[in-house]
């Protein structure tokens, strides 16, 4: 009897020493405390016994910081980029550590091409600002930040604020990476009449990027001011903006119950309010628009091109779209108050385009236009609502526009004129899905083999692929001959890659690459007429080009457009054209290039 009693007493001591065991172990810090890592924010469950908790970091140069918390979720303040490694600890009252997790690794993104700004939530999405200062000695320069998105976001019911606006816009590069934003919404303007995913943007890029079953409703309540206001579902206001491979699809209903007493103009595209320079390529809308203001320009692509340098260019684009715009000036005491409506499936006002080609349209477009009710002659409506490819304008350069035949005509504001007319196809319902009806001769009108796809009994379609080429990676030197000023840097880090029509130099192809004059001026290193710089690679030749009239300057170029909206031939390297001589000059070999700006030769 006392053998079995001992034996009892020895398995409920053996219990009680096993239930122990954890606490015991728990001084020594090996207790496992779950812990987790969601979008930026730290996050653990609560560990029994613990006081507190202590997290720490170590950054990729090896320093770090500790912070105590008693909460269980922590947001550092990510202002280093590179890896961010940390372990959670749970403490006791005493301060000893009793658990801790395994380590969780976060990566912030220096915002470069190879290594990007991950986005992965609508909080991280809401914080993107777009450029960062950086310093050269004493020179301050905007460096463009580059995002990736990581995934499929869901924005139904979220209350978005555009990113960027007049103050501050956007001017950094979006890579949506094929991912889809769904249900982003408005119905309240900004205070600077910018509104769509983002509302402002400069020298930027945004790419790769759907939006699905987006919205703008703006009524009396939206806080819409009497003032120009330029609204887009993807961009308000792109100035020198590149939109490729975007595609969006949702409704735009922009003050219908509205009318106003001024000519002020509402701008409104189912992809972008008002273009800038730049171009949009490779991208569609799907869905409808109506409109009413004092001016109203809209359209399913862009609602208006506005004049800059170089001229925007609107390439491989799809709309299917019903558009009704409505110009409305009421109760007007005083003064000369017009009211206007131009209205295109694709386009509203694009006058200012430098190049319009590969586009094909379906849907509607219908405009109208009252002044104190009584209806006035100041619409036009069609594929485009007006172009003005003559007259006091330069002639756009229009190729291959495809359309139902249903819509009317090409363009509202009158004939295309002898130059390209022929270019403008209008379709019946039989021919507009037969592949053949979009062959010229031996030439394809849309590109099937690249941009476009399309099987007869359908409607053609776009790839979904990217056609900005990134510029190869590059170190440019940027020196003074007295050495004073030497810069090292990388391009694509500082500055973005923009299209030149170096028609304007009597060529006839379009170059990719950057001006030497913006390099130089952003790193305010003079250059004048007469100035002379030397370009240096290991290996190759010194070429030395003179600055010609206006301070002409040669580009570094790193692809070729033979016709801008079929795929681009891009080199390994550089390129360097002198667009005053007509001479290209091989530099596709050299890792690093150093730009030395040298006095006039009458100077030396």
């Amino acid at each position: 009897m006392i053998r079995k009693k001992t034996v009892a007493f020895l398995i409920v001591l053996l219990l009680i020493t096993l239930a122990l065991l954890p606490a015991c172990r728990q001084t020594d810090g090996s207790g496992a405390l779950s812990a987790r890592i969601e979008g930026k924010t730290l996050s653990w469950d609560a560990y029994e016994g613990a006081a507190a908790y202590a997290i720490r970091c170590t950054l990729t140069d090896g320093t770090g910081y500790t912070i105590t918390t008693d909460e269980t979720t922590y947001v550092p303040p990510y202002a280093a980029p590179g890896d961010h490694l940390y372990v959670v600890y749970a403490l006791n009252a005493d301060g000893e550590r009793i658990a801790t997790s395994e380590p969780l690794l976060y990566h912030l993104g220096a915002g470069s091409y190879a290594d990007p700004i991950l986005i992965s939530s609508a909080d991280e999405l809401a914080e993107i600002t777009g450029s960062v200062t950086v310093l050269f000695g004493e020179t301050k320069v905007s460096a463009p930040l580059y995002y990736r998105l990581t995934r499929d976001l869901d924005l139904t019911g979220v209350e978005f604020t555009p990113i960027g606006n007049s103050s501050n816009p956007f001017s950094g590069i979006f890579d949506g990476d094929g991912h889809t934003i769904t249900g982003l919404s408005f119905t309240k303007c900004n205070t600077d009449g910018k509104v769509g995913l983002f509302g402002d943007t400069s020298v930027a890029v945004i790419k790769n990027l759907t939006l699905k079953d987006a919205s703008m409703r703006f009524d009396k309540n939206s806080g819409v001011s009497s003032s120009d206001l330029r609204f887009g579902l993807l961009v308000g206001s792109a100035l020198e903006t590149y939109i490729d491979n975007c595609h969006v699809s949702g409704e735009m209903d922009i003050l219908t119950k509205v009318v106003t007493t001024d000519s002020s103009k509402a701008l409104v595209g189912g992809i972008c309010g008002s273009a800038t320079s730049g171009a949009i390529t490779g991208c569609s809308f799907t869905g409808n628009i109506t409109a009413q203001y004092g001016w109203i320009y809209a359209g399913g692509i862009i609602g208006e091109v506005k004049s800059g340098t170089p001229r925007f260019a609107l390439l491989n684009c799809s709309s299917n779209a019903t558009v009704k715009g409505v110009g409305t000036a009421y109760n007007v005491t005083s003064g000369n108050v017009e009211t206007y409506a131009r209205v295109g499936v694709v386009g509203g006002n694009v006058a200012n385009a430098e190049r319009i080609a590969s586009i094909f349209a379906v849907g509607s477009a219908s405009a109208s236009s009252y002044h104190d009710g009584a209806a006035v002659s100041r619409l036009t409506h069609g594929v485009f609502g007006r172009t003005l490819m003559s007259g006091s304008y330069s002639a756009i350069s229009f190729y291959h526009v495809y359309y139902d035949e249903a819509i009317g005509e090409v363009v509202g504001s009158g004939p295309l004129g002898t130059a390209y007319a022929s270019n403008a196809h209008p379709l019946s319902a039989e021919e507009i899905s037969l592949k053949e009806s979009y062959l010229e001769g031996d030439d394809y009108g849309l590109d099937f083999d690249g941009a476009w796809r399309m099987t007869d009994g359908s409607l053609p379609t776009l790839a979904g692929t990217g056609s900005l080429p990134h510029s190869p990676e590059i170190t440019l030197t940027i020196a003074t001959a007295d050495g004073k000023t030497s810069y090292d840097f990388t391009p694509s880090e500082i500055f973005l890659p923009k299209c030149y029509p170096t028609t304007l130099g009597r060529m006839t192809e379009y170059h990719v690459g950057y001006q030497v004059d913006s390099l130089l001026s952003s790193l305010n290193v003079a250059h004048a007429k007469g100035t002379r710089v030397r370009f240096s690679a290991e290996g190759l030749e010194d070429v030395t080009v003179e600055v010609g009239a206006s301070n002409t300057l040669p580009y570094l170029i790193y692809a070729l457009y033979g016709v801008p909206e079929n795929a681009a031939d891009v080199y390994a390297g550089y390129k360097i054209v002198d667009p005053v001589l007509l001479t290209t000059y091989d530099f596709t070999t050299a890792k690093k290039i150093t730009i030395t700006v040298l006095p006039a030769e009458s100077e030396a």
